[in-house]
């Protein structure tokens, strides 16, 4: 009898390691048995599974927001959960330093993110990576924080 269930539900292999592409998202069994040569299972059978859980591969996205007149160019980003978040900071306020950086709530005690402060006019660019809770947070200039804030949406 052979040990394989059914064509396309099994790979015979004597690799060490193995690649599956166009997996479904979700819970999956994966499963390996050791069989003879001629593909007929040991008595008794020798098989080893593991649940592992297909995910989405985090996503990357690009913000851009500007300090001109102490205020933020924008009031709400969108980021989706997990991403990978690059910011795009230009300092349009000449001779001031202005910050980026991304708090659990507006009390601004448990950080996601702090950016170093620039001087503008000057640019620079912030990574970090969003929380995989989505919710509301809050951004803000640390240095000005009462004029430059806003709301950072996770998705």
């Amino acid at each position: 009898m052979e040990a394989f269930t059914a064509p396309g539900t099994y790979t015979a292999s004597a690799a060490t390691s193995f690649a599956w592409t166009n997996l479904s998202l979700g819970a999956h069994i994966l499963s390996a048995e050791l069989v003879n040569n001629n593909h007929t299972p040991f008595q008794p059978a020798v098989i080893v599974s593991i649940n592992v859980t297909a995910v989405a591969p985090p996503q990357s996205v690009t913000v851009s927001i500007s300090a001109h007149n102490f205020a933020f160019s924008t009031s709400v980003i969108t980021v989706p959960a997990g991403a990978s978040v690059k910011v795009n900071f230009n300092n349009q306020d000449s001779g001031t330093m202005h910050t980026f950086s991304v708090y659990t709530s507006s009390a601004a005690t448990t950080p996601v993110f702090v950016g170093s402060g620039i001087t503008g006019l000057s640019s620079s660019t912030y990574s970090f990576t969003a929380p995989t809770t989505p919710g509301n947070y809050f951004f803000r200039c640390d240095i000005h924080p009462s004029q430059m804030h806003g709301s950072s949406v996770v998705q």
